[in-house]
């Protein structure tokens, strides 16, 4: 009976032994460990939460990128098409003085080139007249030689 008793002392301290480390170990240590994993959850759930806000505020800044380059590329063509009408209007302006300068030079030498036609015409007229005038005064009386260049006057004109 003895080792019944013994048995029996064992079992009831090791069950008190049992009660003692649920109550004041395994409880605890479980809290400890239930607010550890609660812990651990809340800081996966914020984790989650900023990879989402990250995710995000990348597809914004995607969006906002691919915008951007949209207007790069809108101001770009913007500015190539007012180049090239400024291109054109400068060649215009430049072909308007162009041409405003050769038809002035045009008529500064139709003007130089008539004027010049008067002088030799005159030129001519007065040469005319003295070689007439010579030749006339050597073979005609005074009064042929006034009929004379009276004629040849008529026939410049």
């Amino acid at each position: 009976m003895n080792l019944n008793a013994t048995l029996i002392i064992e079992v009831l301290s090791f069950l008190i032994l049992l009660g003692l480390l649920v109550k004041f170990l395994y409880r605890p240590v479980l809290g400890v460990l239930d607010k550890r994993a609660d812990e651990i959850r809340q800081k996966n759930r914020q984790i989650q939460e900023s990879l989402s806000r990250a995710e995000d505020q990348r597809l914004k800044a995607e969006e906002i990128l691919a915008e951007s380059k949209n207007e790069a590329l809108q101001i770009r063509e913007r500015i190539s098409l007012d180049a090239e009408e400024l291109r054109h209007k400068i060649i215009n302006q430049a072909k308007e003085e162009a041409d405003k300068v050769l038809s002035s030079c045009r008529e500064e030498i139709f003007r130089e080139t008539q004027k010049l036609k008067e002088k030799i015409k005159d030129e001519a007229v007065d040469l005319s007249i003295k070689a007439a005038e010579q030749i006339l005064r050597r073979e005609f009386s005074p009064k042929d030689q006034k009929r004379l260049i009276e004629e040849l006057t008529e026939d410049i004109k």
